[in-house]
């Protein structure tokens, strides 16, 4: 019986070159990842530490034509490292849009609120930062804490005043 289990998860050659060359994709000491990044993003840059783990734990695998290149260029100072700002992400464009949606929500639904019982609040959130203030202000701190923004209550107030 116990041989009959063993047999049963052994794993082929077949299963293990398929395993390791999984792995060679996503790990960042592998001559497969780089040769994958660069071919993506030829401006790509790992650091120097990156580069001598892989370049350590690949000793006895040939280097791919792309890093070969990218180690030569580096080592000859012909290699620039790209200058500037990085590329904006998709976060302050998606803040912008989302901003506007939760406070129209969270400053009606305390308007409303305040007219049929008060903003007094349940006695669990009276102590609450975001549950201070007039609703204006409440909706603002209640969208800072929701979308988990690094800017203030007033700033949430100024982007929606330029959103119109």
């Amino acid at each position: 019986m116990a041989g009959d289990e063993q047999k049963k998860f052994k794993l082929t050659d077949f299963d293990l070159d398929i395993a390791t060359g999984v792995l060679a994709q996503v790990d960042n000491r592998s001559f497969a990842f780089y040769d994958r990044k660069f071919t993506a993003d030829p401006s790509f840059w790992p650091s120097a530490e990156q580069l001598t783990q892989a370049l350590i734990v690949n000793s006895k695998h040939p280097i791919p034509p792309d890093l070969l290149e990218h180690i030569e260029k580096r080592l000859d100072g012909t290699a620039k490292k790209k200058r500037g700002r990085k590329n904006k992400s998709l976060r302050p464009s998606l803040e912008q849009r989302l901003i506007p949606i939760h406070y129209d929500c969270y400053f009606a639904w305390l308007q409303k609120r305040s007219k049929s019982s008060g903003l007094t609040g349940w006695p669990l959130i009276r102590e609450a930062h975001w549950w201070k203030g007039p609703p204006h202000e409440r909706a603002a701190r209640m969208v800072q804490v929701k979308l988990g923004l690094h800017i203030s209550w007033r700033q949430v107030l100024n982007i929606l005043s330029q959103t119109g």
